[in-house]
């Protein structure tokens, strides 16, 4: 592990050496805040292995310290963001949900980083192209969000209660092939209570939902954002109406109202036979899963239609504070944010937690390709990229009210079933109609 840390470092002073000189320097430092929304298990480790390393490294020879401070989730840390920009007590960085980041920029309270990648010689186009075709960022003039901490949705098993069963999935799978998995996962005891539950999906729908009637033909939003091919089509209903089959035949467990922690529970006791939620996750459910003895396997994101794959990009970027803060605070945000996209990083990142790699040059960075040869768990989260599509795509101003009405009927439907998919469907084409 020293050795690696050691390799790290070496790389990554080489690559940020060539940066532009700024105005503060290792005798008179500058101190800069990062906001973040990753406060424990491995997505504290990569943050603060991304912090430690950067302070020690190009911060130290450049005169930058970040302190990183955690804020709570993507929403706690948009609406703390805004109030912050309003009182001077903003960070210089912060890590911006998705479907929140462009809002950011909009109100004119991030800086545009296109021009600071031309200066310092940041290869923009080194992104994924999935993360440049979104809003802030789809000409050569604008960079408002860099990805950070993106993450495909998979499909995680229990693979010694599959095997004790003679059972397997193939690394793409159907819903069909998955639900007929999950049916021969599911059992109950003697007393007819159920011993493990088959399967559940962990998330909102708008994240792990919506790609469902995509693949379907019609997606939940139309590209020009002038409606809901999936509610005034087929693919909402028929998506509703299989998933609250799911739930009314008993081998699909709810999610519970309260959050996620009791389902994880279960999945970790051997109570669960497998679950739908994000790549990002997959560092901590590897490591819990075999602390109990069980050897976890992750495949892709189920398909309707295996000729028509389709899957969300969810998670959050990196933006830069412009509002309060000085050209010099701004440019030593951008090392930082630099320092986060070298191969190395990336890779560091992508190791400990399951996030997909962001950049294109990491795909061809040998570490990488000698991680995922040894973990191909991880590399099944990034082929999805090849089909998927980010979750702010496509974004408009009531994107996040769709977004709300939909997670909230899916809840009626699947977690407290209250209403028919007949009904769900009704309610969100109601809602839509002030939308639309």
């Amino acid at each position: 592990m020293k050795k690696l840390f050691s390799f790290i470092l070496a790389l990554v002073m080489l690559t940020c050496a060539a940066s532009a000189a700024l105005a503060y320097s290792p005798e008179e430092p500058i101190t800069i805040l990062f906001w973040h929304t990753r406060g424990s298990g491995a997505n504290n480790a990569a943050l603060l292995n991304l912090v430690n390393t950067f302070n020690e490294t190009v911060g130290k020879e450049k005169g930058i310290v970040v302190e990183e401070v955690f804020i709570g989730d993507y929403h706690n840390l948009h609406a703390k963001t805004q109030l912050s920009t309003q009182t001077d007590e903003q960070p210089v960085i912060a890590v911006s949900g998705c479907t929140y980041y462009y809002d950011l920029a909009l109100d004119g309270l991030t800086a545009n980083m296109a021009e600071l990648a031309k200066e310092t010689g940041f290869d923009r186009n080194n992104l994924l192209d999935c993360f440049l075709n979104t809003p802030g960022n789809q000409n050569e003039d604008e960079l408002y969000g860099i990805p950070y901490i993106r993450s495909t949705p998979v499909l995680y098993y229990n693979k010694t209660l599959a095997d004790e069963k003679g059972l397997s999935l193939p690394d793409f799978p159907t819903v069909d092939e998955w639900i007929e998995f999950s049916r021969k996962m599911h059992t109950v005891d003697a007393n007819n209570e159920v011993a493990t539950w088959g399967t559940t999906i962990l998330g909102n729908f708008s994240y792990i939902g919506t790609a469902f009637p995509r693949q379907m033909g019609e997606p939940l939003i139309a590209d020009d954002c002038s409606g809901s091919p999936a509610a005034d089509g087929t693919a909402l209903l028929k998506t509703f109406s299989a998933w609250r089959s799911w739930v009314d035949e008993g081998f699909y467990r709810p999610q519970d109202a309260t959050g996620t922690a009791y389902s994880m529970e279960l999945f970790y006791q051997g109570k669960l036979g497998s679950l739908i939620t994000s790549s990002g996750s997959a560092g901590n459910i590897t490591k819990t899963l075999a602390q109990n003895g069980y050897e976890l396997r992750v495949v892709g994101y189920p398909t309707f239609d295996k000729d028509n794959p389709s899957t969300e990009i969810g998670g959050g970027n990196l933006v830069l504070i412009q509002k309060g803060n000085t050209d010099e605070q701004i440019r030593a945000g951008w090392e930082f944010i630099q320092f986060a996209m070298t191969d190395a990083m990336v890779l560091a990142e992508t190791q400990t937690t399951g996030y997909v790699p962001v950049t294109k040059s990491v795909a061809s960075y040998q570490p990488m390709l000698d991680f995922w040869a040894e973990n191909p768990a991880h590399y099944t989260a990034y082929q999805q990229l090849a089909w998927g599509v980010c979750q702010e795509w496509p974004t408009f101003d009531l994107l996040g009210d769709v977004n709300a009405s939909i997670n909230k009927i899916y809840s009626l439907l699947i977690q407290e079933q209250s209403i028919t998919a007949e009904e769900a469907v009704e309610q969100f084409k109601l809602e839509m109609e002030s939308v639309f």
